[in-house]
């Protein structure tokens, strides 16, 4: 048992290398200085998590293999667009074994994950009566319980969070027949209240505009690429590729190309491997007028990039 208690951040890279079995990626997108905490508990064989950041971040990576991660929101009210389809706090969220995780996190997102191992979930549905939803299959990733279980369901995984960061809980092996024994179990009864039809992910014509976008960013942010170059390449009108993304991003396009710019060089400035200068940095992200870089970064980080670079990890 190897109990994690809450680990404090205010980089996304910091996040990424707290999060344990999982590989991922994240770059924020809202502006101001971001604060966040993350703990995961280990049981034997599953592991309970939560996280919660108060900025935007765009999400991308893998789960473990051989394992299902249900996702359950902090609150109802939690908002956040997932693998290709916007989803709420009402949601609960299933990632298949080969799924890749992206997600687009809004402003005081928190969600709490809970990681499965496939054969422990096959156990528990072969002893289960009534009839309970196939979370092993892979076409099932978003379900929708019964408002009042999936609160009280809530409500005990805040109560084992608050349990875990005031050391109230995890001895004589309690908090790990939870996490391996008691939460599957109850989370399978949950999914057993889903009074809606697993929703199928659809790929709309915005996605496909937005994978297009994406990947032509991939080879040619550098090159501070403008609105009209984005809509050619999606072949799509202004209107169509700002519809697109507002829904899936909640900003613009220029805003997002220049928060992805933005983060880039914040992660070189932070690099100490890294030796080349403030103004090279900003030049090879298509930053060319560093009293303005200077104000662009303020703004989105909360620092100048002199700041950053002082601190280089």
């Amino acid at each position: 048992m190897n109990p994690h208690l809450p680990l404090r951040f205010s980089e996304v890279d910091e996040l990424s290398e707290l999060v344990q079995e999982f590989d991922l990626d994240f770059q924020q997108l809202g502006r101001g200085p971001l604060q966040g905490a993350i703990f995961q508990v280990f049981g034997a064989v599953a592991v309970l998590g939560h996280m919660r950041v108060d900025r935007a971040v765009d999400q991308r990576g893998s789960v473990p293999a051989a394992c299902r991660t249900f996702v359950i929101a902090g609150s109802s009210e939690m908002r956040m667009h997932w693998r290709g389809q916007a989803v709420d706090g009402n949601d609960l969220l299933i990632f298949p074994a080969a799924g890749e995780l992206h997600a687009v996190s809004r402003d005081d997102f928190e969600v709490f994950t809970l990681t499965v191992p496939e054969t422990v979930l096959a156990e528990e549905l072969s002893r289960m009566e009534g009839p309970v939803p196939n979370v092993l299959d892979p076409a099932i990733e978003r379900l929708q319980p019964a408002p009042a279980p999936l609160a009280r369901f809530r409500a005990k995984l805040h109560r084992i969070r608050r349990g875990v960061e005031v050391g109230r809980i995890g001895a004589h092996g309690t908090l790990e027949r939870w996490i391996d024994e008691d939460l599957p179990r109850e989370l399978l009864e949950l999914a057993s209240s889903a009074t809606t039809a697993p929703k199928q992910l659809q790929t709309n014509r915005r996605d496909r505009v937005l994978t297009r976008v994406q990947a032509y960013l991939a080879d040619h942010l550098r090159d501070a690429p403008r609105v009209d170059q984005l809509c050619h390449v999606a072949g799509v009108s202004e209107r169509t590729l700002q519809y697109a993304f507002n829904e899936r991003y909640g900003m613009t396009p220029k805003a997002y190309v220049q928060a992805l710019r933005l983060a880039n060089v914040r992660r070189e400035l932070r690099d100490a491997t890294r030796a080349t200068s403030i103004a090279e940095t900003a030049q090879r992200w298509g930053f060319w007028h560093q009293g303005q870089l200077a104000a662009d970064y303020r703004r989105q980080f909360g620092e100048l990039p002199s700041a950053t670079a002082r601190n280089r990890v």
